[in-house]
């Protein structure tokens, strides 16, 4: 693989193996060059034929790339982003980027070459209900719900895991699992104002288990309310409902695969519309579209606007979601 970007993954994870390496190891424009983990990852290494590593304290010691892969906890990013950039390494940064907005600024002026991977702007149906919204072929908006949720049993985290620790995670489920529904709502109303009118939480210890929130949304043919609610210990749907002046839009934003259904008012009658082969329809493909932008990027010498690459926007609803809801535990 002649002048194949040299790719360096951190972190062993289910993101890590189960997405990361599996893509990257399939394009033939990059060559995986180490793995490394705080856990011994020489077994994965050895099923990717490169070096295994544990990183030290001593992160200067890592081997050199021309982009890494941070699949780590975000609570301990920040020595790896000043490491490599330092370097002068493209950085690709799993979700959520940072712990609030004060760190996310700081990331954005060590590196002009970052990303993350809030790969669900890539969703088929995501890219048609933007058309849908700044188009107006059904009217203005009016109102929209987006639901995600989840109970956890036996079946849950371990006690161990770093989603149960505000520190790795950076708090409970709106800012670990609901930062993709809330880059994607970024992206819907990219140019709007949005601003959090309400919102509630129930948290357990500096956890939020439950979080609804009431934004308003204002723009170009929108001046509606838009309710987001995430639960892990309520049953809640995954939905998104956007009601426009002349119809409804559905579909289940976790699942990329079901096209956009429509309903005409007092649902008269009511049709799907085609998917465009070019977005995605699977949660694997949305994450190939997500490499695949980046990497062009880079092999161009592209210039990339970092804060959309990490969704800077992103950081701050989720912010001001919890401060809102006065969940005050990523300031601690």
């Amino acid at each position: 693989m002649k002048n194949a970007l040299e790719i360096g993954v951190i972190g062993c994870g289910n993101i890590g193996t189960g997405v990361h390496l599996p893509i990257l190891s399939s394009l033939d424009t990059v060559r995986i060059a180490f793995i490394a983990d705080t856990r011994d990852p020489k077994d994965v290494a050895k099923l990717y034929k490169v070096p295994g590593v544990k990183p030290t304290d001593d992160l200067s010691s890592l081997p050199a790339c021309d982009v890494v892969v941070l699949a780590i906890p975000v609570g301990v990013r920040e020595e790896y982003i000043k490491e490599f950039s330092r370097r002068g390494t493209a950085i690709f940064s799993e979700k959520p980027f940072a712990l609030n907005a004060t760190q996310h600024r700081t990331f954005l002026s060590f590196n002009d070459r970052m990303t993350c991977n809030y790969a669900s702007i890539y969703s088929n149906a995501v890219r048609q209900l933007r058309e849908i919204i700044r188009s107006n072929v059904f009217g203005e908006l009016r109102e929209a719900v987006i639901t995600e949720g989840g109970l956890i049993g036996r079946t849950g985290l371990e006690k161990d895991h770093y989603q149960t620790d505000v520190g790795l995670s950076g708090g409970g489920i709106l800012i670990e699992r609901g930062c993709h529904a809330i880059t994607v709502i970024n992206f819907l109303f990219e140019g709007y104002t949005l601003k959090t009118e309400k919102a509630t939480a129930i948290c357990q210890g500096k956890l939020d288990l439950d979080v609804e929130a009431h934004i308003c949304v204002r723009g170009p043919g929108v001046d509606a309310m838009l309710r987001y609610h995430i639960s892990y210990i309520r049953p809640v749907k995954n939905l998104a409902r956007f009601v426009f002046q002349y119809g409804t839009v559905e579909f289940n934003h976790t699942n990329f695969g079901p096209p956009i259904a429509v309903k005409t008012n007092r649902n008269h009658f009511s049709f799907s519309i085609n998917p465009d082969p070019q977005w995605a329809r699977s949660r694997k493909h949305a994450f190939y579209l997500k490499w695949n932008s980046f990497l062009k990027a880079i092999v161009d010498k592209s210039s990339l606007n970092c804060e959309l690459e990490t969704s800077l926007a992103t950081t701050l609803l989720i912010e001001d979601i919890y401060r809102t809801g006065r969940v005050w535990q990523r300031q601690d």
